[in-house]
């Protein structure tokens, strides 16, 4: 479609090639840009798009990839997985946490031929929870982004940890964190040699 001739005050190019733009709702806003000569003549439009979004993805999906024996795993050695929520598909990255919240004392840990009872575990674990509720569902600190679904954990010393994790999407917007508590007592000894020494002896 034609356009109507512009004035002379009406050109501002090339004298002025920036515009501020205010976007007022979310959603997809596209510019288009045509030059115009002082003999009426319009180019074609050079177009672009800018996408404006402030939601946050929904929390991750976290599982253990190991059987429980109670409230505690079965091993500690294990791995964490974890996914975006099926509803979400601008995911780009995740940031998560690893952090130790209590102890575990050795009554109620695997040692030797040594093994607690279903019950008096499983109680233990009841009040280990509820008094670690606030350390265990609080915000914390996340590390660098990463697109692993997945983390490997070996021989884990005894304790009740927390695994945090949030969803980045592609506009940088950070989900609420999802965290999931881990209790261990299954910690297997291990014995190193940190130095050894060849000494000859001559008689």
């Amino acid at each position: 479609a034609d356009l109507p001739p512009m004035s002379e005050a009406d050109m501002k190019f090339p004298a002025e090639n920036t515009l501020s733009l205010l976007a007022e709702s979310e959603g997809i806003w596209h510019l288009k840009v045509r030059a115009h000569d002082y003999a009426g003549n319009w180019s074609e439009p050079a177009e672009s798009d800018y996408a404006l979004d402030f939601t946050p993805p929904n929390p991750p999906l976290v599982t253990v990839t190991k059987t429980t024996d109670g409230a505690f795993l079965s091993s500690n050695t294990f791995a964490i997985d974890w996914k975006a929520d099926e509803a979400d598909t601008d995911e780009k990255s995740f940031i998560y946490s690893w952090d130790r919240a209590a102890s575990v004392p050795l009554s109620m840990a695997f040692n030797g031929g040594y093994r607690p009872s279903e019950a008096r575990l499983a109680s233990y674990a009841e009040r280990l929870l509820a008094n670690n509720k606030t350390s265990l569902e609080r915000n914390r600190p996340l590390g660098a982004p990463t697109t692993a679904t997945s983390v490997y954990m070996k021989n884990v010393a005894n304790g009740l940890y927390v695994f945090s994790v949030a969803a980045i999407d592609e506009a940088g917007n950070v989900s609420a964190q999802t965290h999931l508590p881990v209790l261990l007592n299954q910690y297997v000894p291990v014995t190193s040699i940190a130095r050894a020494e060849k000494k000859v002896s001559v008689f």
